[in-house]
């Protein structure tokens, strides 16, 4: 069913200042070329069918910087969608066999239920970047791991999701920014797990992205407030457990090197970079993009109102190895000149694909540059067994802007 263009109409006036910014090559890496950047505005809208209980709507509005909008609605079963969903999720962060040949697969049925009518629209305009507003209910979806027959989403598209087109305040690039960066992170925890791929994963990055770096008992609440209250610190990057629980905002925390801070304490960080937004907020942490029914992005959906252009964090439990590869090689396109988005998206084929390669004890990227250097056996082991699973590429999600 499609929707009425004055529906249309109505969806794309919001968008307008948003379609400005997209056209403005000012905002696109001068490495990538104008005529290769396609990106769009595409609206995902669930809802309940209030006349049958037994129902829900699903609208999509597509809206590209070229050509005409366009829009769709399908009617679903809300127990089927959210079976699927279900399903969907537990195969793809428990690491279950995701059988792509098979159209009745969750991967399959739900790209074809959400992108389904809008699939010839990507591929005829050619669209390689994508802004999704998703509502309720829909912003959890691992959207990178879903999978059109031929391709993962997250390796066709760049992407990034925004809950609400409020939390785009600062869509203008500063010229001149200072790009500094504050780097953070815990690797030894009393009673959780370690992550001993911290030190690593600060090390190098702090290599890439001028800044510095705070491990452990140097990561306390004193430096973490100096810092972010910092209008010189643009790029913050925090590597540690954390996790947003039921209960209210006391409940839900981020660990620090000693001690933790509650999503309370995190949120009041926002009154000091209101007018001076951070370019990128990254939680390379566990399950830092999922939340409750009143902020289902949880501690990621916070940066932005913390006061973020773009935050990543994270949909499950994440492997420790695999997260120190992704973000050291992300940091590395960005600092080559890719936008956030297409970096992302980059580093998800990398891995999907299998491109790293073992040489000495080390791992090297496709460039021949290193990503981690002392492989334990262990490791070594686990990367011959590959990372091509989504399990340990689609879990990071970007919210806010994708450049």
């Amino acid at each position: 069913m499609n929707i009425s263009l004055r529906s249309i109409a109505l969806v794309a006036t919001q968008y307008i200042s948003i379609i400005a910014i997209l056209l403005s090559t000012s905002n696109v890496a001068r490495s990538q070329a104008e005529s290769t950047y396609n990106p769009a505005v595409l609206k995902l809208i669930y809802t309940l069918n209030p006349a049958q209980s037994e129902s829900s709507f699903l609208d999509t509005i597509l809206i590209p910087t070229k050509g005409d909008p366009s829009a769709h609605r399908i009617e679903i079963d809300p127990k089927r969608f959210a079976r699927l969903l279900s399903q969907f999720y537990s195969q793809v962060a428990s690491l279950r066999t995701i059988n792509t040949s098979d159209e009745t697969s969750p991967s399959r049925e739900l790209y074809s239920l959400l992108f389904g009518p809008l699939h010839e629209s990507f591929l005829r305009q050619k669209i390689t970047t994508l802004l999704i507003s998703a509502n309720t209910g829909l912003q959890a979806v691992p959207f990178s791991a879903l999978h059109d027959g031929e391709e993962w989403f997250g390796t066709r598209f760049s992407f990034s999701l925004t809950p609400s087109l409020s939390l785009i305040k600062h869509l203008q690039d500063d010229a001149g920014a200072s790009r500094k960066s504050f780097l953070a992170g815990s690797s030894i925890f009393d009673g959780l797990a370690p992550l001993p791929m911290v030190n690593q994963e600060l090390k190098q990055i702090s290599q890439i992205r001028a800044g510095n770096a705070y491990l452990n008992e140097q990561f306390t609440r004193q430096v973490l407030d100096s810092s972010l209250s910092n209008p010189d610190v643009d790029y913050v990057h925090l590597s540690t457990h954390a996790e947003f629980l039921p209960g209210g905002p006391q409940k839900s925390k981020i660990y620090l090197g000693k001690g933790s801070l509650s999503i309370k304490e995190f949120s009041g960080l926002r009154l000091s970079r209101d007018d001076n937004p951070f370019e990128l907020f990254t939680l390379s942490a566990c399950r830092t993009a999922l939340g409750d029914r009143d902020s289902e992005l949880g501690l990621a959906g916070l940066a932005l109102q913390v006061g973020a252009k773009t935050a990543i964090g994270s949909l499950w439990y994440v492997d420790d190895l695999a997260t120190t590869i992704l973000f050291i090689r992300f940091y590395r396109l960005l600092d080559q000149g890719f936008p956030k988005g297409e970096a992302m998206r980059q580093v998800r084929t990398e891995l999907s694909k299998n491109q790293i390669e073992i040489k000495n004890q080390s791992l090297y990227d496709r460039d021949g540059e290193i990503l981690i250097e002392d492989l334990t056996p262990s490791q070594t082991r686990k990367l011959k067994r590959r990372l091509d699973h989504p399990f340990f590429w689609a879990a990071p999600i970007m919210l806010g802007l994708p450049w």
